[in-house]
């Protein structure tokens, strides 16, 4: 299990300067086009086995100050990394993650009774 076997063996993880840095025994790999934001809405999955249950939660675990610079709401913007934590999984092969993002997605879109945002479709 690809999940497993990075929390039992990643050592140090920087996320400096846009850059997802981890570190595993003497090999660094940088995941450049890698967002800071959703790299940690992943560890917070891996250490706890849970995903945040409302947007509060995805800004505070995310580190509000990168998604929503961006973005006109936070409703937008946390929408928009849940997509972000979706493609993660599937990228990463972290499929216990990325079928628990993609549950809550579609569960807060039928409840929203509203159409997905624009910037979150395209």
């Amino acid at each position: 299990m690809p999940e497993a076997v990075a929390a039992s063996t990643a050592r140090t993880i920087a996320r400096e300067g846009g850059i997802v840095t981890v570190e595993i025994g003497f090999s660094r790999f940088k995941l450049s086009t890698l967002e800071p934001a959703t790299f940690n809405i992943f560890l917070s999955w891996l250490y706890t086995g849970k995903i945040p249950k409302n947007n509060d939660g995805w800004l505070h675990v995310a580190e509000a100050k990168v998604i929503s610079e961006d973005h006109e709401s936070q409703d937008e913007a946390v929408e928009l990394a849940r997509l972000k934590a979706v493609v993660f999984g599937d990228r990463f092969l972290a499929f216990g993650f990325q079928e628990a993002v993609q549950k809550q997605l579609v569960k807060v879109l039928v409840n929203m009774n509203n159409p997905a945002w624009y910037a979150s479709v395209m």
